[in-house]
């Protein structure tokens, strides 16, 4: 699915459809479950990692997908809630993954050339308080930002401990973009 001037790439239920102005192609993600895509990231090299979600919120129906620009889908793991927060590390050696409805944030050792993940270690665990981590982004230091689905982001250090908190106008933001001036 090279990008093309002018094209477009959509995601829709359980597919991915890129448009190039009068041409069409669609990639099945995933089949025969109860989910959606949710939430999605592209790595320095041009590839697509994409996350299902359960429709119902409870089940974990929900998988990591890479998809390459040929459109070859690989299922990298499934046990999934809800896919949220992907985010790569500036150094592209880490991958973030976040499941909302699970309360926590993982990471991964990630291999830029290969497109493969490894070392599933825990970075963030919120089910003490409930809150749930939802989109995510990574500055240029390497901290990971988190918006919650209350509406409240923070930021946790590669290390996992908290950093500090920032309130934005909006009720309940999904994902934050944080810009820093050099």
């Amino acid at each position: 699915m090279e990008l093309q001037h002018l094209s477009h790439l959509l995601a829709r239920d359980l597919a991915l459809h890129h448009l190039v102005r009068d041409h069409s192609r669609q990639v099945i993600v995933e089949s025969g479950l109860d989910n959606r895509l949710n939430d999605g990231r592209v790595d320095a090299r041009g590839r697509l990692w994409i996350g299902t979600m359960d429709n119902q919120l409870h089940r974990p129906n929900g998988s990591l997908y890479r998809v390459t620009g040929d459109g070859e889908v690989m299922r990298l793991f499934n046990d999934v809630v809800v896919t949220n927060g992907i985010a790569f590390s500036p150094d592209n050696r880490t991958l973030y993954f976040t499941d909302t409805r699970r309360y926590c944030t993982w990471t991964f050792d990630f291999d830029l050339e290969d497109g493969m993940i490894s070392s599933r270690r825990l970075l963030a665990d919120y089910s003490a308080s409930r809150e749930r981590p939802d989109g995510a982004c990574v500055d240029v230091d390497g901290g990971l930002w988190t918006a919650f689905f209350s509406g409240r982001p923070g930021s946790s250090l590669p290390a996992g401990r908290a950093d500090r908190h920032h309130h934005p106008a909006a009720r309940y933001q999904s994902d934050l973009s944080v810009f820093r001036r050099r």
